[in-house]
């Protein structure tokens, strides 16, 4: 059997061997460009939301209002009320209720804790 050395001249991975045009090439690497921009800022989008996200847990965590709330509403009880502050991808829940006092942060999927007792 015969070896063949691959060289600069004889490289396979280079250009898929030769068999590209020109405008081919062009339009790779243009779409190359354009898949590392758009990686780029969706890893910026990424970190912001993480960012907003952590941020607002150290504010819930040293008993401080919630700084990125998108939504704040306030539902009301017979005993009290409970303040819900909606953020991104996350909610603050305060219960100034006789039956339940307290704050709670969770994922913006969780429900008042008391809402069953309306």
């Amino acid at each position: 059997m015969e070896e063949i050395e691959l060289n600069s001249e004889n490289n396979l991975n280079d250009d898929f061997g030769g068999f590209m045009d020109k405008k081919t090439r062009k339009s790779l690497k243009e779409k190359s460009l354009f898949s590392k921009i758009i990686g780029i800022l969706l890893w910026i989008v990424l970190l912001l939301f993480l960012v907003a996200i952590g941020w607002d847990y150290v504010n819930f965590k040293m008993n401080k209002e919630p700084m990125f709330c998108i939504k704040k509403e306030t539902t009301k009880y017979d005993d009290g009320t409970v303040d819900i502050c909606t953020g991104v991808g996350y909610k603050v829940f305060k219960y100034d209720r006789e039956s339940f006092r307290g704050r709670e942060f969770g994922p913006f999927w969780k429900q008042d804790r008391t809402s069953e007792d309306k």
